[in-house]
């Protein structure tokens, strides 16, 4: 996503599963399996996405960090909201699809898919990762979580 782009860009809305389907199945590597008897999206055998029973919501493996840019507490029928318990806490974050924008979802599965493709550190050394060395500012601004910083500042906080 270009820099100074924001979510308002987005305007087609989305229209059903299937297309939340479509879009999970063109991550490179992505196959669908099932999950408690509802459809899910993984890479490696990890999971980074899946469809509710109900018709109308999907779950996406997130960071914290870009999970919170996109719920909104003070609204109980927001477009994003996190998973109960410490799934959500781990950023496990569930989509309304029909308030979703196909092009933030696009951006938000690609986020997840690269979440379950990249080996994560555990112990005191994970904290050290971060950008790349030589990684350009343009390339971290086409990230996701240049859109949630984006949508912090538009709010204020």
């Amino acid at each position: 996503m270009a820099v100074g782009t924001s979510a308002r860009c987005y305007t087609r809305t989305m229209s059903s599963q299937d297309a939340f389907r479509k879009m999970a199945l063109a991550e490179d590597g992505a196959e669908e399996r099932a999950h408690f008897g509802n459809p899910d999206f993984r890479i490696g055998g990890k999971i980074f996405a899946g469809l509710q029973a109900n018709g109308q919501t999907a779950t996406l493996k997130l960071t914290p960090e870009v999970q919170a840019g996109l719920v909104d507490p003070t609204d109980e029928h927001a477009t994003f909201y996190p998973a109960a318990g410490a799934w959500g806490e781990k950023g496990w974050t569930h989509v309304r699809l029909t308030k979703a924008r196909d092009g933030m979802l696009r951006e938000l599965l690609a986020e997840a898919a690269s979440s379950v493709r990249t080996p994560t550190k555990k112990g005191p050394r994970a904290a050290e990762k971060g950008t790349p060395e030589g990684a350009s500012k343009a390339t971290r601004d086409e990230s996701p979580r240049a859109l949630v910083t984006a949508k912090r500042r538009s709010r204020g906080q």
